[in-house]
């Protein structure tokens, strides 16, 4: 079980070390049964480009051998703090072994929060794993946060699997899925894959066509940027044309063996040529041939929930066919009931600067990596 946990620091010969323990840990994280790639080295590299630092807890059992752990960050704003543990944290899957290890890294969180000068009023996790899988969390006293706040990944999803061929997975859609695929085709939709200043200048480009559309708030370019370099060939820009006009657009990652369709937006015109539903069949095929074996659509509305605002693009997303799946709920371990509490009831205004830090990417401050 869990040893001690020992600091790292930098040098000639510690980068190198550092490199081969994250490259460890990628290859850790990519063997879970459900990777998610906001555990992943490139994904704090790309947060790192934005200024932003974490805590690395990589726990290993006596043979060295990594049995768990997670990449914390911290946010924190006007003297306040929280952290959060996204697509995290990994552990065992027999239950005791689990909660000797999350005891092991909750002990790690609670040295650093008696050291942070802000005041932390919560630990966040959001693992990723299947609804009522998981029970070591709520054994340790983690509870369902309160509301979908900015700070929320989507714990609704479907997931494409990507084994059969193209007419199994088209027999896979939903009748008007598939009818709109070979609609798009018809019409002579094409989609090609890029990467590159233009390619992300183009994508850019419908994405605040979509967002001033819907009245959404855009991420900066500088974001996408940073994603696109820190997971290199591993992070694909995917658009749908008709003639030389694109119409849809979509940025895949992939990691551990699942493209993650982690954005998209698409052009009001020629709606009619169906241009969104050939671009994702076209990035499954595209997957496939990558070698992975799902297609995670990364966020829907929950099935008892209509009303919901990701209802519409829920509803085409159900029409690509692929599983429901239902992750784990958004847990809290609360350290300061009045912090949270201020937390939880914190206005529009003050959640929409929190959407700007974005809930894809919370802001951590660590000063430091660990691990054991």
């Amino acid at each position: 079980m869990p040893t001690d946990l020992e600091e790292h620091h930098r040098g000639r010969r510690a980068v190198a070390s550092e490199r081969d323990r994250w490259d460890a840990w990628d290859a850790f994280v990519a063997g879970q049964p459900f990777p998610g790639f906001m555990q992943s080295g490139a994904w704090v590299r790309c947060r790192a480009k934005r200024g932003f630092e974490h805590l690395a807890v990589w726990l290993r059992d006596e043979t060295q051998a990594l049995v768990g752990g997670a990449v914390v960050g911290r946010w924190a704003r006007d003297g306040r703090a929280f952290y959060c543990v996204q697509d995290g944290p990994l552990l065992p899957p027999q239950l005791d072994d689990a909660q000797l290890v999350l005891q092991a890294l909750l002990a790690r969180v609670e040295r650093l929060r008696q050291e942070d000068p802000a005041r932390v009023s919560h630990l966040r996790i959001e693992p990723r794993r299947p609804l009522g899988d998981w029970q070591a969390a709520l054994m340790a006293g983690f509870e369902p946060a309160q509301g979908d706040d900015a700070f929320c990944e989507p714990r609704h999803t479907r997931l494409l699997d990507l084994t059969p061929d193209d007419e199994t997975r088209l027999a896979a859609m939903t009748p008007k899925g598939r009818y709109n695929v070979r609609l798009a085709r018809r019409h002579g939709v094409t989609v090609v894959c890029e990467r590159g200043r233009s390619a992300l200048d183009e994508f850019m480009d419908i994405r605040l066509e979509t967002a001033e559309r819907q009245g959404l708030t855009v991420r900066p370019r500088a974001y996408f940027g940073d994603i696109l370099r820190a997971f290199g060939e591993h992070a694909d820009l995917y658009f749908a044309q008709f003639g030389q006009r694109r119409l849809a657009t979509a940025l895949v990652i992939r990691f551990g063996g699942t493209g993650f369709y982690f954005m998209g937006a698409s052009r009001a015109e020629r709606r009619d040529v169906m241009a969104p539903y050939l671009l994702h069949h076209e990035i499954a095929g595209a997957l496939r041939a990558q070698g992975c074996r799902l297609y995670d659509l990364w966020g829907i509305a929950p099935p008892d929930e209509p009303d919901h605002a990701w209802a519409a693009i829920s509803a085409f997303k159900r029409k690509l066919g692929g599983a429901e799946m239902t992750w784990m709920p958004t847990l809290d371990l609360v350290y300061d009931r009045e912090a949270y509490d201020e937390f939880c009831r914190e206005d529009a205004a003050s959640r929409g600067l929190a959407a700007a830090v974005s809930a894809s990417g919370a802001q951590p401050l660590m000063v430091a990596d660990t691990h054991s």
